[in-house]
């Protein structure tokens, strides 16, 4: 008997690989063929079923939570989101064909421990414990070199004991990316874990009040250059850890400049910015001036 792959006879050659003790090759690469397009045909049900999970928080039915340990997926292991935005027009023009195809092929090298599905015009990257970087990695890789994608940006939510709490990384995801599009951070990617203190706060009267009798005396600096090279002296010392070496080399400029400049700016906000409490207050204020309204 010879069946042949073209005519798609896999179940056909499935049992005759069982019950046939002549096995030709035509016969067992169909069945190679079936298999593989059965993999295939559940891994797709199981992005779709994970996806709703995202979107709508749905919990997974007991055939798809089996689905994902046939497929090696541990689901009570830890999970977290690597979301990527930033890609809805190459998508939408049918770019995954030519752009973001050599991307997901490299995802799908490292599935299960990489479970990428679109939700919307966004790639949600399902990333079991430890390959949080090897998600990143790659989309630096193979997205920044390109100048079509060179516009994706990546947020991280946290990761949880179990695939069934995904969707609350998914949620930490996209408010890092609205978080770190706030503050105007540099780079690529944001983390929910280092941008969530900024969710104690709401934007309101008593943020403004705060913010603006802290650095009274820099937000009413009557030169606009003035009051930029102030606000970001003060960032870079913060983040430094108030290291005026440090600083000043973030800064490019000299430790006698930089000194000059904190202490015009201790002076103006009646402090030392290294004393606990004062310091304290003008680094949270400094930190939550993106929240000010106008």
């Amino acid at each position: 008997m010879s069946v042949t792959p073209a005519e798609r006879h896999g179940a056909l050659a499935i049992l005759t690989l069982a019950f046939s003790d002549v096995i030709n090759d035509e016969v067992t690469v169909a069945y190679a063929d079936e298999v593989a397009m059965r993999r295939a045909t559940q891994q797709e049900e199981l992005r779709m079923a994970l996806t709703r999970m995202l979107v709508s928080q749905r919990e997974l039915d007991a055939y798809n939570f089996g689905m994902l340990a046939s497929l090696g997926v541990d689901p009570r292991g830890e999970w977290q989101v690597v979301l990527l935005t930033g890609l809805r027009e190459q998508r939408a023009a049918g770019a995954p064909a030519q752009v973001l195809l050599p991307f997901l092929e490299r995802l799908d090298e490292d599935f299960p421990k990489l479970v990428p599905v679109w939700v919307n015009e966004d790639l949600a990257i399902l990333v079991s414990a430890g390959y949080k970087r090897r998600a990143i990695d790659l989309a630096k890789s193979t997205l920044a070199t390109s100048p079509e994608t060179r516009e994706y940006a990546v947020g991280v939510g946290r990761a949880y004991r179990g695939i069934t709490d995904i969707s609350k990384s998914y949620a930490e995801a996209i408010r890092a990316l609205a978080l770190g599009r706030l503050l105007g951070k540099s780079g690529k990617h944001w983390e929910y874990a280092d941008l969530e203190f900024l969710d104690l706060f709401k934007t309101g009267r008593e943020i403004d009040d705060y913010v603006r009798n802290t650095l009274d005396p820099i937000l009413n600096d009557a030169s606009p250059k003035r009051r930029l090279r102030n606000l970001a002296t003060l960032r870079a010392f913060f983040s430094n850890g108030m290291n005026r070496k440090k600083t000043a080399r973030a800064l490019g400029v000299h430790i006698n400049t930089l000194s000059g400049r904190l202490s015009q700016l201790e002076s103006s906000l009646g402090g030392d910015l290294t004393e606990g409490d004062f310091g304290f207050r003008v680094h949270l204020a400094v930190r939550m001036l993106p929240l000010l309204r106008e």
